[in-house]
């Protein structure tokens, strides 16, 4: 619809023609909106997408629609020409499982969630470092979920983003009654 330069309602009868040059001539562009206003001046809010990344900026109170198009244009192309995806993968450093005090079990696998994509500057790619802060153990009652730390992606000294670390299991605390069930089970295995 936001691309669109001509749609057509009411069986045709009437046709819709889109004053948004920037939506059907920019690489990938998804359109949006651009005219005046009395508040906002002259203004343009576009979106583009390629490669899987999409910009959106806006601009307002510019003296015409030509400069409220081609800033929007010049915006978009600042992104797309400066900046990259990139795919991190968890660390290695991080360890399948947690020591668990207090607990009917000593140790709780551990689940990270998947980092998905970060947005960096172009040629900095190779620079995202990972870092995990995980304290030494938990206590229990662990729920399956429940946050056990974290890794965190930086570029420099920036933290782009965090993925939670979670128990892959339950673990309950250790009470009266499931240390007596273990010694009898021991008991009667012995």
């Amino acid at each position: 619809m936001f691309t669109s330069r001509v749609d057509e309602i009411r069986e045709g009868s009437v046709q819709l023609v889109t004053s948004n040059r920037l939506a059907h001539s920019y690489k990938g562009a998804v359109g949006f909106k651009c005219g005046t206003g009395p508040a906002s001046g002259y203004f343009a809010a576009e979106g583009a997408e390629r490669e899987g990344i999409c910009y959106v900026c806006a601009v307002m109170d510019c003296p015409d629609e030509d400069k409220a198009l081609a800033l929007s244009k010049e915006l978009l192309d600042i992104g797309f020409s400066g900046y990259t995806l990139v795919r991190p993968d968890i660390p290695k450093e991080l360890p399948d499982i947690i020591e668990v005090r207090q607990g009917v079990l000593p140790f709780v696998r551990l689940s990270a969630e998947p980092p998905g994509t970060l947005l960096v500057p172009k040629g900095s790619e190779g620079k995202v470092t990972a870092r995990v802060y995980l304290p030494s153990y938990i206590y229990a009652p662990v729920a399956k979920g429940g946050k056990a730390g974290e890794v965190c992606f930086f570029l420099g000294d920036r933290m782009l983003k965090s993925c939670r670390v979670g128990a892959a299991d339950n673990v309950p605390e250790k009470n009266v009654k499931n240390v007596l069930i273990k010694m009898m089970k021991y008991l009667v295995t012995f």
